[in-house]
């Protein structure tokens, strides 16, 4: 004879099929959310509205977090990141910078932002250059590294360089490069500290940017590890102290 399911068995199925009809109809409705937004984020930006640009910004992290938005997820990072490049725009383009940091996904958010990373190659940077190179200590993704590492190295605003050895001290959580940037930035430091050349101009440019990025790298080694050592002169004494278990430099994880 077939199992006759009982009424506790029945209702318990009609309430699954009701949750899953609710589920459903809500992520339907925050997917439309998502196009609705990211359709008014296109018309904002095409009228060149700054401040209605960035209010609308503000609301992308939310939108994008819900449930329903995997959908439209990447076309809304991709606006924000057109969003930073539009040189018509001011506010919003800061805007677009906070809003893919507070996405909660940074693997995908650094993908827009290292479009946004400044050249070592310029001479002055902008307010929004410094705030993507902040943010991209906050993403503290491993591919963002080297980039950062190199505009310490070379780049010729010293504003910059410090931003990024600042912004280096962020990459804690990055167990496996964390050592590698430690070594890094302290090489560096010896490197670009004055006294490495006889030319007196050299010399002269060299105790400018010094001034920025020294103790810009000091700040950096004590974020990256806990620390609060007071120069770079006390990190270069650490560093040789423990050279054979640069790993004890770090809190355990």
């Amino acid at each position: 004879m077939p199992r006759i399911r009982t009424q506790p068995t029945l209702l318990r199925v009609a309430v699954a099929a009701a949750s899953l009809l609710l589920f459903v109809v809500a992520a339907r409705a925050e997917e439309s959310a998502g196009k609705a937004l990211l359709e008014r984020l296109k018309n904002l930006q095409r009228e060149a509205d700054d401040g209605g640009l960035a209010s609308a910004i503000d609301e992308v992290p939310s939108v994008y977090k819900s449930e329903g938005a995997a959908p439209v997820q990447a076309k809304l990072r991709g606006a924000l990141g057109k969003i930073a490049k539009d040189k018509k725009l001011d506010s919003a383009r800061s805007a677009a910078v906070r809003a893919l940091c507070e996405l909660d996904d940074a693997k995908n958010a650094w993908k827009e932002m290292s479009k946004l990373l400044p050249s070592p190659k310029v001479a002055e940077g902008s307010g929004l250059d410094l705030e993507v190179v902040r943010a991209a200590g906050q993403l503290a993704q491993s591919k963002a590294a080297k980039p950062l590492l190199e505009l310490v190295k070379k780049g010729k605003d010293p504003k910059l360089a410090a931003a990024a050895a600042r912004a280096l001290g962020g990459f804690t959580a990055d167990v496996k490069g964390r050592v590698k940037i430690l070594e890094e930035l302290v090489s560096l430091g010896k490197r670009l500290r004055p006294g490495q050349s006889t030319d007196k101009a050299a010399g002269s440019a060299a105790t400018e940017r010094w001034a920025a990025v020294g103790p810009a790298i000091t700040e950096g080694l004590n974020e990256l590890t806990g620390r609060s050592e007071k120069d770079f002169e006390a990190w270069e004494a650490l560093v040789e102290e423990h050279k054979r278990n640069l790993k004890g430099l770090f809190p355990e994880t």
